[in-house]
Parts: C-alpha cells; structure tokens; sequence
C-alpha cells in the first residue's frame, strides 16, 4: 500500500511522526498562501489567535461566488518575558489589537468582522481590566463585529500565533483522530483565570465573591461555579486562615482554671503590720485555683516551718489536694517543704520569676489587704 500524498485537511494523511507532520506541515501553509489584492467590495474577516508565546492575523477577503477566502495580509508578533506572563484573556485581547493595528492601513473605513476562537472576547466590551480598556477604545475607531469561531476554523491565524516555538522541543501532538492537542486544557485554562482573582494580592475570597470578580475582569469566562466552588475549598491559604479547616497542633494551655477542686492550690504570704495583740505579723495565704476558696494562716513570722505549717494544716481541714504551686523564694523551696510534699504524695510547681500573677494568689493578696485596711481605719477612727 503506497502512502497518501500528504494532504493538512485530511488527518488520515499525517504521520505518526510528529517532527516530520509539522515539517510537511509548515512547508504545506507556506506554499498555499498566497497573498490577494483587496476587493473593498467583498466581505473582509479578520481572524486572531494568541498562544504562550506570541499571536497571529490573517486578513481575509471572501469571493461571492464560492465563498472562498483569500488572505490579504499575514501578521505576527513574538511575546515579550512580560507580556508572556499576562493572563490568556489579556494575550488573546491584545491578539486583537494587535490584528486590527497591524492591519490598520486596510481597515480604516472598511466594515469587517473579527473572528477569534477565545469566546471570552464576545464580550470584550464589558471588560474592567485597564489594558484590555486600553485596547477596546483603539479598537472602537474601527467598523466590526466580534465573532466567535471554533479554533479548527482558525489554523492559519493559529500557525501565526505559533511559529515561534521551538520546534526541536515544542512540536504539537497528535490525538489518535489526528486533531492538534492544545497547550493549555480547558481546566488548567479555567484554573489560571481564577488564580487572577484568587489569592496573592487580590485576595482570598468565598466562592461568591470570586465569581462576580471574574464576571467582572473575565466577562463571559464560563466557568463552572461548581469548579469555583472546589477551588476555593481546595486553597490551603483559605483553609488554613480563613475557613479554619486545617488540623494544627492545640497551643498548651497557660491559664490556671482547673478541672475539679481537688487538683491545684496556690500558696504566698503576706507581711502585715502592725502584729496583733498576739504578735502574728504574717499571713500565708492558700487559694484553691477551681473555685478561689482562701486560706488564711497567721503566723508570727515567715520561715519554712511556717509555710510548711500551714500547707499541712490546710491538708488536714480540706482534703489532700494534687497539686501546688507557688514562687521559687528561699522558704516554699526549702527542704523541709520538699520532704513534706513528697510525703504526702503532692506535685509541686515553680511559678514564674518576677511574675507575681502565675501563682494564681496575687489578686486574693490585694483583696485581703484591702479589707485589712478598712478594718486598720474603721479601728483607728476617733469616734
């Protein structure tokens, strides 16, 4: 069986050799197109296309009697390292305006359609995106309408937009049906849009609210709200910091609220002066930090012993407790406070240095010292 004469209209004629399909590829379109002289009475068709890389029009003029269409001007232009990075709208619109401007000598006072396989661009009108803006008011002085065509119609604009890759490491596959594969799917396509009005600097938003930006800078988009929807659930950004959905590691707790009343005293002492008639100028004060219950020990001065004393005689009236804690001063780190906690079967927990609140008392101190006081006046007033 000899091989068909290749032929790029029909796919049954490609090679499964993709170097030498886009070789005879290329060398086909070059010998076919040939330029026409413009008849200003025919319908003229402008089409544009836009890849990565850069974008391409091809001007065209349609015979009445056979519809057929016969290019008047070629055009293309490279992608700058910036303009590369624009979004696909923003290449596709500039394809535009890059197609009439490049055509302007033909098509001022001339009526014409642009046709583009972005249908996004139908709506190119409504579109908030200031260079896109930019483009539209060019575009205005010019008499078309827009028309949105499929992109197997638009080849040769297509090739255009194209023929500056690298055709030893960017060659264009084939799908077994001998359809060109496109660079970017529909789904990453609708992804990158998205991302524009999504996160970064624009923002992480709730599903609603990052649809109307894109009914807004991406007019006509015709993205799924189903898809928006996953997307915005999926953004680990949003997760973590707005829909707090993420699993994280629970901080230790650093508040001295206890579970039952069993579980934590506190322990400090107050100096009080005068002494009493019974010569006790010291109270060594114990706060149960569940429910604020306090005791009051006087002593007649404060020693180890002292503090021991009253540790164990609050013991001995209210239970044993599972835990206590106080400052790390001379007298509660003495040995016989040791001995004694560990006797009776007590944890025993260092507060902070220079940190009168972590003990759980200081403000039981400043309460007993305010009714002190008021006792200390109401005893000394001349009645």
């Amino acid at each position: 069986m000899t091989r068909k004469e290749f032929n790029w209209k029909d796919p049954s004629t490609w090679t499964r050799d993709y170097r030498a399909v886009f070789t005879e590829f290329k060398t086909a379109l070059m010998l076919s197109v040939a330029l026409h002289y413009p008849n200003y009475d025919w319908q003229w068709i402008l089409r544009v296309d836009a890849s990565d890389d850069a974008c391409g029009a091809v001007l065209l003029q349609q015979r009445p009697e056979d519809g057929a269409l016969l290019p008047i001007n070629l055009s293309s232009k490279k992608f700058s390292s910036h303009a590369s990075r624009w979004a696909i709208i923003e290449k596709e619109a500039f394809g535009c305006y890059f197609g009439v401007h490049s055509n302007d000598y033909f098509l001022r006072g001339k009526s014409f359609i642009l046709e583009t396989d972005h249908n996004n661009l139908v709506w190119i009108h409504t579109s908030e995106v200031p260079k896109i803006i930019r483009w539209r008011i060019f575009m205005q002085s010019f008499n078309f309408s827009i028309r949105h065509i499929k992109g197997s119609l638009n080849t040769l604009a297509d090739y255009l937009s194209r023929m500056y890759l690298d055709t030893d490491s960017s060659l264009p596959l084939l799908h077994e049906n001998g359809e060109l594969e496109q660079s970017i799917s529909t789904m990453s396509s609708y992804v990158e849009i998205i991302k524009r009005v999504h996160g970064g600097r624009a923002g992480h938003w709730g599903a609603r609210e990052t649809w109307l930006r894109l009914n807004k800078d991406f007019p006509g988009h015709k993205i799924p709200y189903r898809l928006i929807q996953d997307f915005v659930a999926t953004c680990p950004i949003c997760q973590k910091e707005r829909l707090r959905m993420v699993d994280f590691i629970e901080p230790r707790d650093r508040h001295l609220h206890q579970s039952h009343s069993r579980s934590l005293i506190g322990i400090d002492h107050l100096a009080v002066t005068p002494a009493n008639e019974d010569g006790n100028k010291v109270l060594i004060v114990i706060v149960n930090l569940f429910d604020k219950f306090v005791d009051l020990s006087p002593q007649k001065e404060y020693t180890a012993e002292t503090a021991a004393t009253a540790i164990f005689k609050h013991i001995c009236d209210y239970g044993l407790i599972d835990g206590i804690i106080f400052d790390p001063g001379s007298s509660f780190t003495a040995e016989v406070i040791t001995h004694l906690l560990k006797w009776l079967g007590v944890n025993h927990t260092l507060s902070i240095v220079d940190v009168h609140t972590s003990n759980g008392v200081e403000a039981t101190n400043r309460e007993i010292l305010r009714h002190l006081k008021a006792l200390v006046y109401d005893e000394r007033m001349i009645g």
